[in-house]
């Protein structure tokens, strides 16, 4: 018990020697409850999204320039617009974009002959927030970074956490490959020969 109480001494003693440990040990968890506060009543915002028109009709123009009011007005996302039906779906499926909307070649002729028209949208549901969000658009904490505010977003750049997730989420949901979650994985390796490097500098000066 004598011998417990000398090392809980003694490590007391070496962290109120050091004044960087010690203001982290306030500062981290202050700067966590902030973050965290402001990541829950951010506005989802500049959503990737590509738009394959596959139809040149006035309703699918129509269509299109709605789209196009919002991303002026509310910039819940922002219009890609591609040729290409394939490539859009590869890029959800990657993480290139959030969405995909597919307009099919017969959209405005089943508006024209009163039957219900019909446009395919691909979503990334391994973010369910921004799809709901995207969905509700189109029709009528883990949070995503989109939904942060500026400062928090050029935080998340190098918040390993974030880095760490979104190659968790690829991998899990979306079956993705090494080559997708690369540049995850390797800012992690950096960030953490940084960090170790930081820490075994501090701990010898300790000594």
């Amino acid at each position: 018990m004598t011998r417990l109480l000398a090392v809980i001494d003694r490590d007391i003693k070496k962290f109120r020697r050091n004044p960087v440990v010690v203001v982290m040990s306030f500062l981290m968890p202050l700067l966590y409850l902030v973050i965290l506060g402001n990541s829950f009543q951010g506005k989802l915002k500049n959503l990737s999204m590509a738009v394959v028109n596959q139809d040149s009709g006035a309703y699918a123009v129509r269509l299109i320039e709605n789209l196009k009011a919002i991303e002026a007005g509310a910039k819940t996302f922002t219009i890609l617009q591609l040729k290409d039906q394939e490539a859009a779906i590869e890029g959800v499926k990657s993480g290139r974009y959030k969405t995909a909307l597919i307009i099919p070649p017969d959209f405005t002729k089943r508006i024209v002959l009163n039957k219900s028209p019909e446009v395919g949208l691909f979503m990334d549901n391994t973010d369910s927030i921004s799809a709901e969000t995207i969905r509700n658009s189109v029709s009528g904490a883990v949070y995503p970074i989109e939904s942060f505010p500026d400062w928090l977003k050029t935080f998340a750049k190098i918040n390993p956490e974030a880095y760490a997730v979104h190659a968790l989420k690829s991998i899990l949901f979306k079956n993705a490959g090494l080559k997708i979650v690369a540049g995850d994985i390797l800012f992690l390796l950096v960030f953490t020969v940084v960090m170790m490097s930081i820490a075994i500098i501090t701990f010898k000066r300790t000594l």
